[in-house]
């Protein structure tokens, strides 16, 4: 497993995140990274952060961290609905931050959200 890159027109990679961020769902492995690229295509002009967590039932969820606090599960699962996106990428739990912590990297502090 590696990193996730993007590069730009000028051929600057910049790393966007991790393979091995993944959780189970319903027997299935779900990527956050992929789930965080569909809340991209939605608020591109927003940070979103997806985490995972422990839910009361001692499985695992997880929880979209969102700085656009204009979106709502109803625009996430419309675009869904759309694009014909399986619901286990459909965040259930969503947090509005004003700011989502930034490392000195430039990358989302994913351990700060998880506090």
């Amino acid at each position: 497993m590696g990193d996730v890159v993007q590069i730009d027109d000028d051929g600057h990679v910049t790393i966007t995140g991790r393979v091995k961020r993944f959780i189970k769902i319903a027997g299935e492995m779900v990527s956050l990274n992929i789930v965080e690229s569909y809340i991209r295509q939605i608020s591109p002009d927003h940070i979103h952060a997806v985490t995972s967590f422990i839910d009361k039932n001692s499985r695992e969820d997880m929880i979209l961290f969102t700085e656009d606090n204009k979106l709502t599960s109803k625009k996430i699962k419309d675009f869904f609905d759309k694009n014909n996106i399986s619901t286990l990428f459909l965040p259930r739990n969503i947090a509005y931050r004003k700011d989502i912590p930034i490392l000195n990297t430039g990358k989302i502090d994913y351990n700060d959200l998880k506090k």
